[in-house]
């Protein structure tokens, strides 16, 4: 019996030993071995030792072990850095267990692995924050400090632009103990934030290498950065992926929103507000915007949007198309909005770049077609994708609005306003409504009849000037505009793809209705 023990095994000959040199922790992984002796199973749940001997040294620490599941026990030397650091210098390394106070297991550690820095580890919450402001400009990485050990770091932000890295050295800012500053006594678990503004760079490289900072996020939304702390021992690396204006109240306090279709995706803002608001910037010339949404299904861009003033200000948010569309649009249970807006001044420069990031509401709507028509008002044929989330909603109550918008969008004339309520359906249903509605987009038409409305909304499609169609309600907006209809012969079309083939039968119904009366 005594031979027996002496050679007892309980474990497969994998065990590996993992440290983690930031919280000076180890970690011994085995698992046990199938075939194990009984000795071994009948020692399962029984409060056991384990030891792990390097050169003439050992550290242990109690587990329970079990004889059915790989085990994991860790050793905390967070008190004895100098163990850690000769046991992960030492060239052979094995481990003892004691199961029940009396078993001994000796084995050959197989694999030892140092885990040097684990940024996860080192931050929550962590991100990029900036300001463009002329002036004012400034980057700051933001996080709660955790489990990490840095003692007094050298600091670099790094980027890639031009297919070459970039970096720029963080000397840090007097803003108060939660600041870094360089030269200043460095406790990592107080510092919240690690800023740098343009203004305290005395190097004109430094100065342009911040610039350039500024001028590749603004075409690579994208962009990856990173701050890296290195001290004499190691290196750590805060890689961030969240990157934000400081000035994101504005559009939190104008109750900024979201709507996600496959064809655009629709923020809404009160514009006039923002462009007036002391705090937010009310001396703008023009604006630029950019939209970012991150899905369940992969990222998707918006196209960019230039607007002059008197645009920007006339519209209650905004429509920014994709182009390819979204594919697989169904398949998105969810979506994030990251939204860039920035203001500029007569002269180019910046004057305000505030972000907002929020989630987005989808659309159900799968297929749709409309028209107008003398007897039957505003009819719509659509049906909702044949999800539980879409077809478990309400009735919907929604407004069908059709306009011109000949020399643009400040040249939007309402022609017809109707309201429909119907259930979400998976097939294609048909509803019309005579109802009509205050709503209106622009300026209301002059023209009284409703036949008479007809005849003019037809010539307007006929000549393939521009119009604007609109359905809306509380759960969904679509539109279409940007684009000149042609009449055709076509009766129906997938919503999917083109805003031409959804209104032109606006344009059939509108021209047969007229010849109808004129008959």
């Amino acid at each position: 019996m005594i031979s027996l023990v002496l050679a007892l095994t309980c474990f497969e000959q994998t065990a590996q030993v993992v440290g983690q040199e930031q919280q000076s922790t180890v970690q011994l992984l085995l698992t046990p071995l199938e075939s194990a002796h009984d000795l071994c199973k009948a020692s399962s749940g029984t409060e056991s030792t384990a030891f792990i001997k390097f050169s003439t040294k050992q550290v242990e620490a109690t587990f329970t072990y079990q004889d059915d599941k790989a085990i994991v026990i860790p050793f905390d030397l967070s008190s004895d850095t100098g163990n850690f650091k000769e046991m992960f210098n030492t060239d052979v390394i094995s481990y003892q267990i004691k199961l029940a106070g009396s078993l001994n297991v000796n084995g050959s550690v197989q694999k030892v692995n140092l885990v040097r820095l684990n940024t996860s580890a080192c931050w929550d919450d962590l991100k990029l924050v900036y300001s463009r402001t002329a002036g004012g400009e400034f980057i700051q990485m933001t996080g709660t400090p955790l489990l990490c050990t840095i003692s007094t770091p050298a600091i670099t932000f790094r980027f890639v632009s031009g297919g070459r890295q970039r970096q720029l050295a963080i000397s840090g800012s007097t803003g108060g103990a939660e600041y870094y500053k360089k030269g200043s006594a460095f406790d990592y678990s107080k510092i919240k934030f690690y800023k740098q503004e343009l203004s305290t760079l005395t190097d004109e490289a430094d100065k342009q290498t911040m610039r350039d900072f500024f001028d590749e996020f603004e075409q690579n939304r994208d962009l990856r950065v990173q701050f890296v702390l290195t001290t004499s021992d190691y290196p750590v690396r805060a890689i961030i992926d969240v990157i934000e204006s400081n000035n994101t109240q504005c559009l939190i306090n104008l109750k900024a929103s979201g709507f996600l279709t496959s064809r655009y995706v629709d923020i809404g803002l009160d514009n006039k507000k923002y462009s007036t608001e002391p705090t937010c910037i009310n001396n703008a010339v023009s604006f630029r915007q950019h939209a970012i949404v991150n899905t369940n299904n992969g990222v998707f861009h918006a196209e960019v949007l230039k607007q002059s003033y008197d645009d920007f200000n006339a519209r209650g948010g905004v429509d920014m198309p994709f182009e390819p569309i979204v594919p697989g649009f169904q398949d998105i249970d969810n979506a994030e909005l990251r939204y860039y807006l920035t203001a500029y001044d007569q002269n180019g420069e910046i004057l305000l770049e505030t972000s907002y990031r929020g989630q987005l509401q989808l659309s159900c709507i799968d297929y749709f077609t409309t028209r107008v028509s003398q007897i039957y008002g505003g009819c719509v044929a659509m049906n909702f994708y044949a999800t539980e989330q879409c077809l478990s909603r309400g009735i919907q109550e929604m407004d069908l609005v059709f306009t011109s918008q000949v020399d643009g969008f400040l040249s939007r004339v309402t022609y017809f306003s109707f309201h429909l309520s119907f259930i979400p359906s998976g097939a294609i249903i048909e509803k019309c409504s005579t109802d009509t509605t205050n709503v209106i987009y622009g300026q209301e038409s002059s023209i009284i009849t409703f036949y008479q409305r007809l005849k003019a909304y037809s010539r307007l499609i006929q000549r393939g000037q521009q119009l604007y169609v609109a359905f809306s309600g509380e759960q969904e907006f679509f539109n279409w505009d940007r684009c000149n209809l042609d009449v055709s012969d076509a009766l129906l079309y997938p919503i999917v793809g083109s805003c031409v083939l959804i209104a032109i039968l606006v344009a059939l119904m509108t021209v047969w209705q007229s010849r109808q009366l004129i008959q």
